[in-house]
């Protein structure tokens, strides 16, 4: 709800407040904080398209002045402080930021290369080692270079859980599957050869690519499956065997695939009569892929094994890769998944140095080598380093001292040398330094950054202020709210036809229902208000209460109740069957607030509104120099 009303805020008022512009003459001050021309212009512009028209102009001007009454007032109450509003804005500006802190030009480059990998699927074979073992696969890679056997070696070293099913063979893979790392040095191989050694966080990896093919696209297809029995005995296997089998004939003879997947598939996918959707490949067992791909658009395979028991496929569809214009915006939300993105923070990060001047300084990295060389052990030197002001890092006027690099304490793996962990940690800080550098100045940089992060910020702030001041006011004092119906009582009046107000109870039996009426009758002092908790209390199970104010033809129970209708037939029910009614009687026009709920809690908040906009008018000066205003200019 919150968000929705944002986002209505920002498309009936949009009126962000952006940061004054050099040269840029102050159109008004808001309690003494000055608004540019050029922010009114752009916003003015925004609302009301290229041209000027003095009259919506003078209109957009009192809107805006208001607007900015009310975020003064939100500033005054320090809304913008409370840590779920921060909390919120951040996370909101950090997916605005994201895309001024990779280097464009290598992000595009990075999706045509991802839909160039697409294009073409790639056999491989594959090992991979743990990080701490590159000894290891360097050694391992000159020997397959010089002919030992892949699979033999893979089966041998490799730590990739599927070695025990694949023996090393991949099959055919396809591009972002993987992380990015294994498929450029995957892509990057020639046919035939070894690749060199790809890192991963998840360890140390070889490939071999054995083929290339265009890529096959995708199928969509279903299954049904007969899993493998308990106890492989030859009898039970047989079984199986048989059980598939005859499902095969019974589709060959006609019988509906979705019908039988749905009686038979061990799969869950039978619930869905064995639909697996769409899929490319290396989604799949390289056997069930292959009869997939194999098969024609209509064509049901015969009966086939994979590891999880016997299949029979139908494909149903088949589809090519799509061209880059329809790709290009799903490569690109998927490029932080695969780490692709992180190619263009480097480059971003790159640039950035060039700009502001930037270095681990030698000095700080020989204290902290001298009090690592000084200690007993690696935790007594961090320590020991707790609080020196030593500079380690400056990007142009900021500076990281040792003492904020040791905040929060540093890691580093067993064995590692200290020296040359936190020497590599000093690089990776200076590279977060110099992100952070750069995140501080966007607004400044970019006018339109500005605008939209300096809209939801204030929109967020409006939001809060407004349900304090107003939304909530109006909805929650029901005292006000039906003082504000009697004062104004014939606004309300104009019902086109009578309606029931009361309340339906409902049971699941009918002596229930009797002992629901018995009690009623023996407690006739029960507030109408309080109907719904006190039966809750003394029936807490079998009964449902609904509170209805509704005209005839909307409810069969209602029009029985308050209009004469036959008695409704509720035996299809499947718990609500029988009822009675509290207090229920025929009114031609609202008796109360509640009766008109909706447009009483509207009128009462435009009320609400008027005097707050009025009492803020009193609060917090204006000043608008119309000279200014005269200035706005024709959007060019």
């Amino acid at each position: 709800m919150k968000h929705l009303l944002l986002s209505a805020l920002a498309a009936a008022t949009l009126l962000p407040l952006s940061a004054k512009a050099p040269k840029d003459p102050v159109l008004m001050t808001v309690d003494g904080v000055p608004v540019t021309l050029s922010e009114f212009e752009y916003l003015y512009h925004k609302n009301h398209g290229q041209q000027i028209d003095r009259q919506s102009l003078d209109e957009y001007l009192d809107m805006f002045t208001i607007y900015k009454l009310k975020v003064a007032e939100a500033r005054r109450q320090r809304v913008d402080t409370i840590q779920a509003f921060q909390q919120e804005f951040n996370g909101y500006r950090a997916e605005l930021v994201a895309p001024y802190l990779r280097d464009s030009l290598t992000e595009k480059q990075l999706v045509k290369e991802a839909y160039d990998h697409m294009k073409e699927s790639v056999e491989v074979d594959h090992l991979m080692v743990p990080l701490e073992k590159k000894a290891l696969i360097d050694s391992l890679r000159q020997a397959l270079v010089n002919g030992a056997d892949f699979t033999a070696t893979a089966q041998q070293y490799s730590t990739d859980p599927s070695i025990r099913s694949n023996n090393g063979y991949y099959g055919w893979i396809s591009a972002g599957q993987f992380p990015y790392e294994w498929e450029e040095g995957v892509y990057n191989t020639p046919v035939g050869e070894i690749s060199d050694v790809i890192t991963t966080r998840y360890g140390h990896h070889l490939a071999k690519v054995r083929n290339r093919r265009p890529n096959p696209g995708e199928v969509h297809a279903r299954h049904i499956l007969l899993t493998y029995p308990n106890e492989r005995t030859d009898e039970a296997n047989a079984a199986v065997k048989q059980r598939i089998d005859s499902i095969y004939g019974a589709l060959q003879a006609g019988a509906d695939f979705a019908d039988v997947a749905k009686r038979l598939s061990d799969c869950p996918s039978g619930a869905q009569g064995g639909d697996l959707g769409w899929f490319g490949t290396h989604r799949m067992v390289p056997e069930f892929e292959a009869v997939s791909f194999a098969l024609a658009d209509g064509e049901i395979s015969k009966p086939f094994t994979t590891q999880f028991g016997w299949h029979i496929v139908e494909r149903m569809g088949h589809r090519g890769i799509a061209p880059f214009e329809q790709m290009e915006a799903s490569i690109r939300a998927k490029m932080a998944q695969d780490g692709r993105s992180n190619r263009a923070v480097e480059a971003k990060i790159a640039q950035l140095k060039k700009a502001y001047p930037s270095k681990v300084l030698q000095s700080g990295l020989d204290r902290i080598n001298q009090a690592v060389a000084a200690a007993a052990d690696f935790d007594s030197a961090i320590e020991s380093l707790a609080h020196d002001t030593t500079p380690l890092i400056t990007v142009a006027d900021s500076t990281v001292t040792i003492a904020d690099f040791m905040n929060p304490r540093p890691r580093i793996a067993p064995g590692s040398d200290p020296s040359t962990a936190l020497s590599a940690m000093a690089d990776e800080r200076l590279n977060e330094v110099v992100l952070t550098y750069e995140d501080h100045r966007l607004e400044k940089k970019h006018p339109e950054l500005r605008n939209i992060v300096n809209e939801y910020r204030d929109g967020m702030m409006l939001f809060e202020v407004s349900n304090q001041k107003v939304w909530n006011a109006a909805a929650n004092d029901y005292a006000a709210l039906n003082e504000y119906f009697k004062t104004h009582r014939d606004k309300y009046t104009d019902w086109s036809e009578p309606r029931f107000k009361g309340y339906v109870i409902y049971a699941t039996s009918d002596s229930l229902i009797q002992e629901v009426n018995k009690f009623i009758a023996a407690n006739p002092s029960i507030e109408t208000d309080s109907i719904g908790p006190v039966l809750r209390g003394a029936f807490p199970r079998n009964i449902k209460i609904e509170r209805v104010l509704l005209p005839k033809g909307k409810n069969n129970v209602v029009d029985y109740a308050g209009f004469g209708a036959e008695l409704p037939d509720l035996s299809g029910e499947r718990r609500w069957k029988y009822f009675t009614t509290y207090q229920g009687r025929v009114i031609d026009q609202p008796e109360e607030a509640a009766d008109a709920r909706g447009a009483v809690t509207a009128d009462y908040q435009s009320e609400l509104e008027k005097k707050w906009v009025e009492e803020l008018r009193k609060r917090y000066p204006v000043k608008i120099n119309k000279k200014i205003l005269k200035k706005v200019k024709p959007l060019q």
